[in-house]
């Protein structure tokens, strides 16, 4: 629900002819070195020149009319370059087109036998489709709800169907140093959440040391599972600094460094196999509502066709979950969305269905994306390339869409403190006339920084932006936000 409440709260600032911007008081500052729409490029381009991060860096800057899209500023406009998250721009135009906005994630309890009294003779099949928010609460939620209808007892299995997506868990071109990190989850249609953010396919891992003593570290894994296993190498120290890493192909989860005494750290990790710890959680559930499954836990096998419901839970509606999607970097989301893209469209739970129907989308709205290369949904892999003018296409045939107002409170606002309406743009551009102004993705990779969306300048009118930028060697984060601030600084009305 608190998705919910504060996609509405953001929307509120949509409701206007143009783009608009959170109130704040860098009105006055703004116009007072407001730049002409003439004087725009020459002002960009001196940034971009004079500015030490770029020198050696290829740029690519595209800068539109957000009203009847003139390019008002082109620099590699059509060159192929590393998009970083800013491909989620692209996932995210494709799931409000083919999904909608109030498509929402079903997680449905099924079997093939039938009841009597208290006995189910039969399996019961736990089948996800992806749901990215799934908590334990949820399955202890799921397993309360079939025990409320008088069941005791599964005289078969428990089977988890997982089969809604295909069994590729990474994406070409993802770093394997990374794969014990929490952005570079597996993906699986049967996943669960650590937490409020949806790092699905994740666990908390909670190091504490007591306040006095010197007894050891206490290590605790959420959600509590019988899956993973701890290795413990945390000592006492006069600092707290922990490094938690996953061993390839287990769920051995090794923890090293120090913890200060009375201190408390948590770190995320990615998991072996969701749907291992689905099972774990699921099973747990069961038992503590007095249900025995007599028979055993079945992973990967599909749901017969003929089996029939008995409990199915839905997830919050689209136009909320773009919300830590876009404003967190969701990465898992990101990629979710994509395979359940590809399972809507064409019947395929795959990454490469939901490029192909992604492709498709683009196609029809008029979207030239010869200068696209997509292999994933979140951009983790270096296979992705796109040219900044396709960006900018897209954020200008975003406007004409009904569901506009939730694409565009899903980006991250520039100086907003609140991690749900600034997201990763909340420390950025404060005290500037970009703030409040710029509605933007952010993106970052190892040499790659890219920043895309919307602006409000200072006359109110609207702008459209897309700035990439590869082969970095030093953060350019501030080159990108004084060219925002340019943008919100001119006057580029007729």
């Amino acid at each position: 629900m608190k998705y919910i409440l504060i996609s509405m709260v953001v929307f509120v600032f949509v409701g206007c002819g143009t783009f608009c911007h959170i109130k704040d008081q860098t009105s006055k500052k703004s116009d007072a070195s407001s730049i002409s729409r003439s004087s725009l490029a020459s002002r960009l381009d001196k940034i971009i020149l004079s500015n030490k991060s770029t020198v050696g860096s290829l740029v690519a800057l595209t800068v539109r009319d957000g009203k009847i899209g003139d390019v008002l500023y082109a620099r590699n406009t059509g060159s192929r370059t590393f998009p970083a998250s800013n491909l989620k721009l692209v996932t995210l135009y494709s799931a409000f087109s083919v999904l909608g906005s109030d498509y929402k994630f079903e997680t449905i309890l099924m079997t093939d036998g039938t009841q009597k009294k208290g006995h189910l003779s039969g399996n019961l099949y736990l089948k996800e489709i992806g749901d990215p928010t799934l908590s334990a609460d949820d399955y202890d939620k799921l397993a309360n709800d079939l025990a409320a209808r008088g069941i005791r007892k599964i005289d078969g299995n428990l089977v988890l169907d997982d089969t809604s997506f295909d069994s590729i868990a990474l994406c070409l071109g993802w770093m394997i140093d990374d794969e014990d990190k929490y952005f570079e989850a597996q993906i699986s249609a049967l996943t669960f959440s650590p937490n409020a953010d949806f790092n699905a396919g994740a666990v908390i891992i909670d190091v504490s040391a007591a306040r006095t003593g010197n007894s050891t570290t206490e290590i605790t894994v959420l959600p509590r599972n019988n899956v993973v296993k701890m290795i413990n190498r945390v000592v006492n120290g006069n600092t707290s600094a922990i490094t938690v890493s996953r061993a390839r192909g287990s769920n051995d989860i090794y923890v090293s460094g120090t913890v200060k005494a009375g201190d408390s750290i948590q770190e995320l990790c990615s998991v072996w196999m969701p749907s291992l710890i689905v099972s774990d959680i699921f099973q747990s559930a069961l038992k503590r509502h007095g249900i025995e499954v007599a028979g055993h836990a079945v992973v990967g096998q599909a749901t017969p066709m003929q089996a029939l419901m008995l409990v199915r839970r839905q997830s919050a509606p689209l136009e909320s979950l773009v919300i830590p999607l876009m404003k967190l970097s969701n990465n898992t989301m990101a990629e979710i969305f994509l395979k359940s893209i590809g399972r809507k469209s064409l019947n395929q739970g795959s990454a490469s269905a939901g490029i192909q129907a992604t492709l498709g989308v683009l196609a029809m709205d008029g979207i030239n994306s010869e200068s696209l290369v997509q292999v994933d949904g979140s951009d983790l892999s270096r296979y992705n390339l796109i040219a900044s003018r396709i960006l900018t296409d897209i954020l200008l045939a975003a406007r004409k869409k009904p569901w506009f107002a939730a694409f565009y409170a899903s980006l991250p606002v520039a100086g907003q403190p609140d991690r749900l309406i600034g997201g990763t743009l909340r420390n950025r551009m404060r005290g500037t006339a970009a703030e409040g102004k710029v509605i933007a993705k952010t993106g970052s990779l190892t040499g790659i920084s890219s920043l895309s969306g919307y602006v409000t300048a200072a006359d109110e009118y609207p702008l459209v932006f897309s700035i990439l930028l590869n082969n970095l060697i030093i953060s350019a984060d501030q080159t990108e936000d004084t060219l925002a601030e340019t943008l919100a600084s001119c006057r580029c009305g007729f």
